[in-house]
């Protein structure tokens, strides 16, 4: 296959991430390079897809019947209310499994978690059914902004976390690992890069290693490297493909196929780089957005006891 290469620039000695890398599979601490196309993963099950799509129509059925079925007072708007607010005390179960060690023994945690955000979207939908989707009294308008806004935290949480772990319940990301499997897919590619563009990828990819000094600066990083990396997987894309039209004339089937595998591991090399040099900010934003929800879930219990207390005895 033909490499790309500028006339008009030198290869340089640049230093490779990847070399290393290399030295590390010889001594057997990294995986063989990958020889077919890879698979995508996963993120999420086709039940956790199915509970999200269930809830939305709930939602969005509930809005346009709002105050034709359920009244808060009695009835099922009544038993609606209780069990969306044992719902969300059950919140508590994942932290207690995750932190204390009693409970270290009731299951793995993966259920536990699954469970979580399963109930931070089915209690709150309960209390929405339970409000009739409107405002009432003083102190239920607190309770329920406060679960609104606890509920909304729980989502862009969710939304950290998997950023940081290998989908919705994969494990933990780790920039060693990302820097792995960058290495692998970029030796199927070697033979594709040449000139200025190697010499821009190696630049991107000490990039996207390096380690940022703080928020700021690993928000920068973040911006940088995908815009670069986005833009150099365009190019890489385009020669691939020009390389690929004498092939396709000449029937070539077998180069063909080398050549559309390379298409597909430069994709999953870039995404690589991207989630390398997005992991740093998103764990800070993380690990920010514990601080803030714990008060925010703690607020939510006070609000919601008071208004308990305030509609059984007055």
């Amino acid at each position: 296959m033909q490499a790309i290469v500028s006339e008009s620039a030198a290869p340089k000695p640049a230093p490779r991430i990847h070399n290393a890398l290399k030295k590390q599979a010889s001594r057997g601490d990294a995986r063989p390079a990958p020889k077919a196309t890879p698979k995508k993963r996963k993120t999420a099950s086709f039940g956790t897809t199915l509970f999200g799509v269930l809830i939305a129509v709930g939602l969005v059925w509930g809005w346009f019947n709002r105050g034709a079925y359920i009244t808060a007072e009695s009835g099922l708007g009544y038993v609606l209310g209780i069990v969306g607010g044992v719902a969300m005390l059950a919140l508590l179960a994942y932290p207690l499994r995750k932190h204390v060690r009693l409970f270290r023994l009731a299951g793995p945690m993966a259920f536990w978690f699954r469970l979580h955000m399963a109930l931070g979207l089915f209690g709150p939908t309960l209390i929405l059914f339970h409000a009739n989707f409107s405002l009432g009294s003083t102190n239920s308008n607190v309770a329920l902004w406060s679960m609104l806004i606890v509920s909304g935290s729980g989502l862009v949480g969710r939304y950290f976390y998997t950023k940081i772990h290998r989908g919705l319940y994969g494990k933990r990301a780790e920039a060693r690992e990302l820097m792995t499997e960058a290495s692998q897919f970029r030796q199927t590619l070697d033979e594709d890069i040449g000139g200025d563009m190697k010499d821009r990828i190696d630049a991107l990819e000490a990039k996207a290693f390096a380690a940022p000094k703080g928020m700021l600066d690993a928000a920068a990083k973040a911006f940088m490297v995908t815009a670069r990396a986005r833009h150099l997987h365009t190019q890489l894309r385009r020669a691939i493909k020009k390389n690929m039209k004498p092939a396709k004339r000449a029937r070539n089937k077998a180069v063909i196929a080398e050549h559309r595998a390379h298409l597909a591991f430069s994709k999953r090399y870039f995404q690589r780089i991207e989630q390398a040099a997005e992991l740093s900010l998103y764990e800070r934003l993380f690990a920010a957005w514990h601080i803030l929800h714990l008060p925010l879930f703690f607020l939510l219990i006070i609000t919601a006891s008071i208004h308990v207390v305030a509609v059984h005895l007055y």
